[in-house]
């Protein structure tokens, strides 16, 4: 396999993406005589368990090396992929290098692992392409961000081209946004030994405007502060938002307010 060209998607977070490196290291090599054969199905096996471990952190079901794959584009930060959000299809040459990245992607995604698992012997490979997860709650993704990435995984394996898939995944950049603070409406500012870090509020209830009963002022207020925001307009008001209008996307940019900067990157509900 060629995961050593990828040019845009790179830099994978480091236990994820060494899982990447040993699955396509075991497809090059499984047939070669060189290596002991106990020891390549060890590998498999181990890959095999640090998938299950994926899927019981995120919830996945299903094909977990689709889902897997999936999660990896999905939550890389580069040009494009945050270029892509709210605006959807860019133009210029980075979609000849994406797409040069997604053909190596899309073979990953075709492989056929029934030669590699009947060589090494391997038992029941079928609990990675055929997986049904457990009812307990994900410990990385609510089951909203949950379902997109399976129903991601599972567009992709539907696509017959690279094309196809590049489109798919632009439409997902577009929709939902990249990386932690593009998937994740709610944060939380956490204080440990590491310093000072935005996590993701998993758990989170829904509200709408409607359920704001008697601040129609405010709310007017609101969308037209928000309004502004989108535009480029300054304003120093700040209010929750709420789950209605489809005007934000995952909106990621410098915010100053009086003067002092909040947050580099800040998400915001696609819908008000």
């Amino acid at each position: 396999m060629r995961e050593q060209e990828l040019i845009v998607y790179k830099d994978f977070v480091k236990e994820e993406g060494t899982l990447l490196f040993d699955m396509a290291w075991l497809m090059e090599h499984y047939e070669d005589d060189y290596y002991n054969r106990e020891d390549l199905a060890g590998l498999l096996y181990d890959c095999m368990h640090r998938l299950l471990e994926i899927a019981g952190n995120h919830g996945f079901y299903g094909n977990l090396w689709h889902c897997y794959l999936s999660n990896l584009l999905v939550n890389n930060e580069n040009s494009y992929s945050k270029a892509c959000e709210i605006r959807g299809e860019v133009e210029g040459s980075i979609n000849q290098a994406v797409l040069h990245d997604i053909v190596i992607f899309k073979e990953f995604f075709d492989y056929d692992f029934t030669k590699m698992t009947k060589a090494l012997q391997i038992r029941d490979f079928s609990l990675i392409t055929d997986y049904v997860s457990s009812d307990s709650e994900s410990k990385v993704y609510n089951s909203r961000i949950r379902e997109r990435i399976c129903s991601l995984a599972q567009k992709f394996a539907r696509d017959h081209t690279p094309e196809e898939m590049k489109a798919t995944l632009t439409g997902f950049y577009k929709d939902y946004g990249v990386g932690k603070l593009g998937l994740h409406k709610a944060f939380r500012v956490v204080h440990d030994e590491n310093g000072v870090q935005i996590v993701p509020i998993q758990n989170i209830a829904h509200v709408y405007l409607n359920d704001l009963v008697g601040y129609e002022i405010p709310k007017k207020k609101l969308i037209e502060n928000t309004v502004a925001f989108v535009e480029g307009i300054v304003f120093y008001s700040v209010m929750p938002v709420p789950e209605n209008r489809p005007v934000l996307r995952a909106l990621r940019m410098n915010i100053t307010i009086r003067d002092c900067v909040l947050l580099k990157c800040i998400s915001i509900s696609s819908r008000i």
